[in-house]
């Protein structure tokens, strides 16, 4: 007599866990790069999202649609039968985006200033970069003035000086000697000053 077989047993199949679907990714603003839930943004064409209201909103709003002041008069205009297709769409545009005509051209406002402060100050940089490079020429080859140079002038030529400055405040005529006096003085001051400038030059390159 055989000896039973052995009883088998069901094998347990382990159960397989699905993966949990990847949450859906979250719209970017083509202006700042910033991540936005939904809700918070407007799209225009070729799926470009953007945040409503504030300053993404409205630079945004000024690249799809004109902002001139003719433009922005239109889209406050009253059309009593056909309102124009731009004028329909930057209207619905700025209903979607949260913002106004007046919020518009503050932002245009803001920005033409901002960019006329950024030129003035390119132009001062520029100015006084000139203004610098034209120090360190004259630093090169100058004549150095002390304090002391010019009060020894002032002191040995005193009444000769007096005499050319009144003459020449009054309106008269000066002597070729007052004019060469006047010229001298007035190039030993330049040559001073230039030695000043020339001494925080040095110290600002050391």
């Amino acid at each position: 007599m055989l000896p039973a077989a052995p009883e088998s047993k069901p094998v347990r199949k382990t159960p397989t866990t699905r993966p949990e679907a990847s949450s859906k990714a979250k719209a970017k603003c083509y202006v700042c790069g910033k991540e936005m839930e939904e809700g918070a943004y407007h799209s225009f064409a070729q799926s470009k999202h953007v945040h409503k209201k504030g300053e993404c909103a409205l630079r945004a709003f000024t690249q799809y649609h004109k902002t001139d002041a003719e433009s922005l008069a239109r889209y406050e205009g009253f059309y009593f039968l056909h309102v124009p297709q731009d004028v329909v769409q930057a209207k619905a545009d700025m209903r979607s985006l949260g913002i106004t005509v007046a919020d518009v051209r503050n932002y245009i406002s803001q920005q033409q200033e901002t960019q006329n402060r950024l030129l003035q100050e390119q132009q001062a940089s520029r100015r006084a970069e000139s203004e610098q490079a034209s120090l360190r020429e004259k630093c090169r080859f100058y004549m150095n003035v002390s304090q002391a140079d010019v009060d020894l002038f002032k002191q040995e030529n005193k009444r000769a000086l007096t005499k050319a400055e009144n003459k020449k405040s009054a309106g008269g005529v000066l002597s070729k000697k007052q004019e060469r006096l006047l010229r001298q003085y007035n190039q030993l001051l330049e040559n001073f000053k230039i030695t000043q400038q020339c001494a925080v030059l040095d110290k600002k390159t050391k």
